[in-house]
């Protein structure tokens, strides 16, 4: 079953059982956990996702930075006021020779110019390094290892009542998917580390007293949203990504505006489409638009680079992994007069070497896997076609003015709203692309 059929599924058993008003000692436990059980349904259902890792040496050697964080940026640390509190993504790009969030750091530089204090917070360790330091950047790394202590001795133990709608839930999927999904671990754990978070990020926000919290990923940012909800302080989430109504994530039909009690009060998004594309829990009047400043800096940029009317670019994707590149390898005799260019999805790297279909394009002349540093917005601005399925990556390839081909792979059905834009074609298989050209 595809992704987009399991969240219509997910959104039917919503519909038809009140579980967005289910609380445990004062948490409402679907609100909180629904978006992590979908992610768990998928990976059941799919049972064959890749688990990307790095190797083990480098995972030892970027703890290092960990402990760095912990040490010198412990957000706690800071109890002077701040007008605003930025909670940054967990990706950083390099615009100009530095290392920025694409998402909040050209609006933080606004924000600074109307002489607003700002502090911005990371919670990357891996890649956050690569950022410049200064006074006004923390690190959450304390409070989340401090979280994850204290959720260990503080577990949440669900009551019988608890229990019976969790077998409930398992019970329509598995009748459903005929899937062996136990919820009660998945349940706790997150309960219980979110009821850890908040002790913590009470604290913060007593410390900072700050007017506005502008965030990047509501789902990770729960107990913070919670914390300044109940000391009235404004939170606005900074679209980063699709956002569908053939996913879960933004997409919430059944809850009445202004119910979701760990959903933030605003919502900035990039135009005007991606505030119809699915129905946020908040007012229409709470969602605003401003541009994705990134591409509008890369659109700059390149402006005057030429296309290469003999070069497709082909972008990944870490769960369709395997499908994507069987349908390139099995016609790759039909693009012997074309350049690919093979842009993985970063968490895919650590495959390269490894999987077995990459090895294999990889012996072609005309196959290019770019590396990680390689600069996405530069590529799309010198290729002619883009390949894709469900990706953000079609978004920007739209304002690069690649001519846009998607491939009905699973979760194509979350790119059904684009059915009728002229410049976007939808084929059956990677062959019927092929055969376009």
């Amino acid at each position: 079953m595809r992704p987009g059929e399991i969240a219509k599924l997910f959104l039917e058993f919503e519909k038809e059982n009140d579980i967005f008003e289910w609380q445990s000692e004062g948490i409402y436990i679907w609100q909180l956990c629904r978006v992590n059980i979908f992610q768990h349904l998928l990976a059941k259902v799919k049972n064959d996702k890749p688990a990307y890792r790095g190797s083990t040496i480098k995972r030892i050697l970027n703890k290092r930075f960990r402990f760095k964080n912990i040490l010198l940026y412990n957000p706690l640390r800071d109890n002077k006021h701040s007008n605003v509190l930025v909670f940054e993504s967990s990706r950083y790009v390099n615009v100009n020779g530095k290392f920025v969030d694409p998402y909040t750091s050209f609006f933080t530089e606004e924000l600074k110019k109307k002489n607003l204090s700002v502090i911005r917070y990371q919670s990357n360790y891996t890649t956050d390094h690569l950022t410049q330091k200064n006074s006004e950047v923390k690190h959450l790394d304390f409070i989340e290892y401090s979280a994850l202590k204290k959720a260990k001795t503080d577990r949440f133990v669900l009551k019988n009542e608890d229990l019976t709608i969790l077998k409930k839930i398992e019970k329509f999927f598995s009748d459903n998917l005929n899937t062996d999904l136990d919820l009660n671990p998945i349940v706790s754990y997150l309960v219980s580390f979110y009821k850890a978070e908040l002790f913590y990020y009470k604290k913060l926000l007593d410390l900072k007293k700050p007017e506005k919290i502008f965030l990047v990923d509501y789902n990770s940012k729960m107990a913070i949203v919670t914390a300044a909800k109940e000391r009235r302080i404004e939170t606005t989430e900074l679209q980063h990504g699709v956002m569908v109504g053939e996913d879960i994530i933004y997409h919430y039909p059944t809850v009445k505006e202004g119910e979701h009690k760990y959903f933030p009060d605003k919502f900035i998004v990039w135009n005007e489409l991606w505030k119809t594309s699915c129905k946020l829990p908040i007012k229409p009047d709470n969602i605003s638009i401003r541009k994705n400043d990134l591409l509008e800096i890369k659109k700059s940029k390149y402006a005057s680079v030429k296309k290469n009317d003999k070069q497709i670019l082909i972008a990944s994707q870490y769960d369709l992994t395997n499908e994507i590149a069987k349908e390139v390898l099995n016609n790759i005799a039909l693009l012997k007069n074309y350049k690919i260019i093979y842009k993985l999805h970063p968490v895919e790297y650590p495959e390269l070497e490894k999987n077995i279909y990459f090895k294999k394009l990889k012996e072609y002349d005309n196959v290019v896997f770019p590396d990680s540093k390689s600069d996405l917005h530069l590529l799309l601005a010198e290729s002619k076609y883009f390949v894709g399925v469900y990706t953000f990556v079609i978004f920007e390839a739209i304002e690069f003015d690649c001519e846009i081909n998607l491939i009905e792979l699973p979760g194509i059905e979350m790119m059904n709203f684009l059915k009728d834009v002229k410049k976007i074609k939808f084929h059956k298989d990677f062959e019927k692309f092929c055969s376009s050209l």
